[in-house]
């Protein structure tokens, strides 16, 4: 199904019927509602008017429209904030998170908790037999705008409690956070507080542990509202995860959720349809099967430094490749382009005047409600990507070389494979990997035993790179062995590491690209399949592989397309896809995804400017 955001509290109420009509008119099946309509719900302690809430869902189930209703917690009303300002969240320096934009709340507060609690309930009572009700969304984007972490007194109480639990004494604290180092020994979990602004680099042990307790917080507030909903209702619960985003551990979280849900925004400042791709294929990947695009970008947005303008055509190729990516409904953000607010900047489906008869968009969108039933399944994947959130902070709190970016490295293994029209799912600690043809270990600080277990099993063609089993839990550099690797027939140590800029690599007399990571390596067992033409390790080996097992180890970055020439030198793929294209295919037929503003070629198949073609 097609849906789209719809905010009713932005429009004369005399205008609902009409603007649902002319989207269920045009193809939109389903809206969803609600999420920052808190001040209108409540416009006073305890005075709740649900009157315009309940007359959308009326006019929704009378044009047969499915809604679903959010909870509004991303925004606690001004009369909350100023009866208990310590609701607010601080940031890393103690300055307060104040009240005028949303996502400013304490996820620790026990006072916001009980509001939350009390208008969840309501709407879960009032709304869970209503006929036109298809599912909830638990608060909105999680963490957007820098919200993961708060660094407050009840968080420093809360972060306490999470660490006496883990650890039970201070002692066992003490030997995991290194706090010998700088002479930061506790004597009392009383002593610690969440890891606050200082002089010089924090503490790398307490940060992975506090970015593990506020994702935990996080978590357990979302948990709180799920618990109540599941009272009332037997619909499904989800929340709207986000694009290129880390700062959550979203394998965590999705079990808390019936399906996944995200937003799928283009976060870079050139759009990249396989930077997409990834995320589409991250999505699916958490649970194995098909995710809701809550929020699918409809062209221009507002948060951006220059927010691109996208023609109303494309639309088309961004819908069919999310659907084709494993989608199941998708809705785009947002009905009608709104002339206040924040976000008067974005795009709608409708224009601001909001005539359906001159918005383009939605004329496009009634199109592709038909089109988008006729699409294939997602095709089954060869090729897995490792994947860890962990690991991902692991990056962020410390590192050689801080201009490395974990999600944008893998991308560009991703994009490699994707050129040559292999399909990809990521896996994470718990995944199984033994069906996959090929599988990729890419900067992997940490590797928990369980996964180091079934990789030494595994048959496949396994790549593994730089940075990877050099951490262990703690986000300490293991110290009980030689870093390095002993799998199957390969063994080499590395004897020592350090950061490059741009250097060069000879591998099967085709030039590589290495950035970001240099490794000097001792191969004990192997054989040296790629060299170094310059850096200081000149003539020595940079990749190397087993010997009797289809298994290769890089020892630095590699560029996108430096990925890209590995993989076709390596496999001798038949099919290569222009980067301006993708290709989706499964044994039955194929999809070219053209994203470009000219006329594409591949082959004999010509594709047109913004579109898509079929073919067997």
């Amino acid at each position: 199904m097609l849906g789209t955001a719809y905010y009713p509290e932005h429009w004369e109420e005399e205008r609902i019927e009409k603007d649902l009509s002319a989207f269920r008119n045009n193809g939109i099946e389903f809206v969803r509602i609600g999420e920052f309509m808190w001040s209108v719900l409540e416009p006073e302690e305890g005075k709740y008017n649900l009157s315009l809430l309940k007359k959308t869902m009326d006019i929704c189930k009378t044009l047969q429209i499915k809604v679903i209703l959010s909870t509004p917690s991303a925004t606690p009303p001004a009369w909350l904030i100023s009866k208990y300002p310590q609701i607010l969240q601080k940031d890393i320096a103690s300055d307060t998170r104040n009240f005028g934009g949303r996502r400013h709340y304490c996820y620790n507060s026990k006072e916001y908790a009980l509001y939350v609690s009390k208008i969840v309930e309501l709407l879960a009572n009032e709304f869970s037999s209503h006929d036109a009700l298809y599912a909830w969304q638990i608060d909105n984007e999680f963490g957007c705008e820098d919200t993961s972490h708060c660094f407050c007194e009840k968080c420093d109480e809360s972060f306490r409690a999470y660490l006496e639990d883990k650890y039970g004494d201070i002692g066992s604290l003490n030997k995991a956070w290194g706090t010998v180092f700088w002479s930061q020994i506790y004597n009392s979990f009383s002593q610690i507080t969440t890891p606050k602004k200082i002089s010089a680099i924090p503490n790398p042990h307490q940060m992975l542990d506090f970015y593990r307790f506020s994702s935990i917080s996080v978590k357990k507030f979302a948990k709180m509202q799920t618990d109540i909903i599941r009272k009332y209702s037997d619909k499904p619960v989800t929340t709207n995860f986000m694009v290129n985003f880390t700062n959550l551990d979203y394998c965590y979280h999705q079990e808390l959720y019936d399906f996944i849900s995200f937003d799928n925004y283009n976060p870079s400042a050139k759009f990249d349809p396989l930077q997409q791709a990834f995320n589409l294929d991250l999505m699916w990947s958490l649970k194995r099967k098909n995710f809701t695009v809550m929020e699918q970008q409809p062209g221009r947005v507002n948060w951006q430094n220059r927010n691109l303008f996208f023609p109303a055509k494309w639309l088309v190729p961004s819908t069919i490749q999310a659907f084709l990516h494993g989608a199941e409904n998708l809705s785009y953000f947002r009905d009608r382009a709104v002339s206040f607010g924040a976000e008067q900047y974005h795009n709608g489906l409708m224009n601001y005047e909001g005539n359906p008869d001159t918005s383009p968009r939605l004329k496009i969108v009634k199109k592709l409600s038909e089109e988008v039933r006729k699409l294939s399944s997602r095709p089954k994947a060869k090729v897995a990507i490792y994947f860890d959130y962990e690991v991902a902070w692991m990056h962020k709190i410390n590192g050689v070389c801080k201009d490395f970016d974990y999600v944008k490295a893998l991308q560009d293994i991703y994009a490699a494979f994707r050129y040559f029209g292999y399909f990809v799912d990521f896996i994470f600690r718990d995944s199984k990997i033994e069906n996959y043809e090929i599988v990729v270990l890419p900067y992997a600080l940490y590797v928990p035993k369980n996964f180091m277990k079934k990789l030494e099993k595994y048959q496949g063609s396994l790549f593994i790179t730089c940075m990877s089993n050099i951490k262990d839990e703690n986000n300490s550099i293991v110290s009980d062995r030689p870093l390095g690797w002993k799998i199957k027939d390969l063994n080499f140590t590395i004897k020592d590491f350090g950061a490059i800029y741009e250097e060069y690599i000879d591998y099967k007399d085709h030039g590589l690209v290495a950035d970001m990571w240099i490794e000097e390596l001792e191969v004990i067992e192997g054989k040296q399949i790629g060299t170094w033409e310059s850096s200081p390790l000149k003539k020595g080996p940079a990749i190397i592989a087993a010997k009797n097992s289809d298994i290769i180890y890089i020892s630095t970055v590699l560029s996108k397309k430096s990925w890209r020439k590995l993989l076709k030198y390596t496999f001798k793929p038949e099919l290569e896809i222009k980067e301006s294209l993708e290709l989706i295919t499964n044994d039955k037929e194929s999809y070219f995804i053209n994203f470009d503003s000219e006329e594409q070629r591949s082959g004999h198949t010509d594709i047109e400017p913004y579109n898509y073609k079929k073919t067997k």
